[in-house]
């Protein structure tokens, strides 16, 4: 991957660690199950990371 395609994948997963932390901190708050909600976020973080490699034209990240 270049630089580009870093800056992107970076920029998205600290967007969302941002909202991940938010709304850890209002799961705990609601007492709610919060492994299960860690296994949706980690699979949601993979998704975009896809959905942005998908989007890059193949010749960034390869």
């Amino acid at each position: 991957m270049n630089n580009y395609a870093t800056q992107l994948q970076n920029i998205i997963t600290k967007q969302f660690l941002l909202n991940f932390s938010v709304n850890l901190r209002k799961i705990r708050e609601r007492k709610l199950c919060a492994n299960l909600t860690i296994i949706v976020y980690t699979a949601h973080l993979e998704l975009l990371c896809y959905v942005a490699k998908m989007l890059l034209p193949r010749e960034i990240y390869d």
